[in-house]
């Protein structure tokens, strides 16, 4: 691997550099602010950007999970690693699952086991474009109560119909669900097979 410039004295550089960046250079960076993530144990760079913009977004570790060649493996190396606070866990899942570099195998290792925390990423990874029968599933099985948690948001009559659309488009894309994965997503929802 190469060495990484790691010094970034303002946005425009560090935007720079990931634009222009390896993925094994993002890799690196990853690797050198993972303790700056996990712990929020903010070096001086990271600092910096915080204070400039006052959002975890900004931070080095979450942009380099976004940045343009980010490759599966760091995505993944981010979704171990992820955080002493489900809330700051659930932040980074988000941002795993908007980039580009996500695959259905990387959702099925994002966890949605938190009854707070993760509400929005198990909603984002079920109506993932890259879901399948497995993510839905792993979705189910990890956070039973999305639908309860986001009916207090929206109509959970239109929310149990956009379910059933995305699993009704997963299962003709994906391959067809078994008569148990079926009755799983009917109690999921609350709806009677009849």
């Amino acid at each position: 691997m190469t060495e990484v410039t790691t010094e970034f004295e303002s946005w425009d550089e560090f935007n720079e550099f990931l634009k222009s960046a390896s993925s094994s250079q993002l890799y690196e960076l990853a690797n050198k602010h993972n303790d700056c993530w996990v712990n929020l144990d903010f070096c001086k760079e990271d600092q910096m950007l915080m204070d400039e913009g006052d959002d975890l977004g900004d931070l080095i570790y979450i942009r380099v999970m976004g940045a343009p060649n980010t490759s599966s493996e760091t995505l993944e190396f981010g979704i171990d690693m992820g955080s002493q606070s489900t809330w700051h866990r659930a932040y980074l899942n988000s941002t795993i699952m908007v980039s580009p570099a996500i695959t259905t195998e990387l959702l099925l290792k994002i966890p949605v086991d938190d009854y707070l925390d993760d509400r929005d990423t198990a909603r984002q990874m079920f109506f993932h474009p890259l879901a399948s029968i497995d993510v839905i599933k792993h979705v189910i099985d990890d956070y039973p109560e999305m639908i309860d948690r986001l009916s207090s948001e929206e109509d959970s009559e239109e929310l149990v119909k956009k379910a059933q659309a995305r699993w009704l488009e997963i299962s003709e894309t994906d391959r067809n669900p078994t008569s148990e994965e079926q009755e799983m997503l009917e109690i999921f929802l609350g709806i009677s097979s009849d």
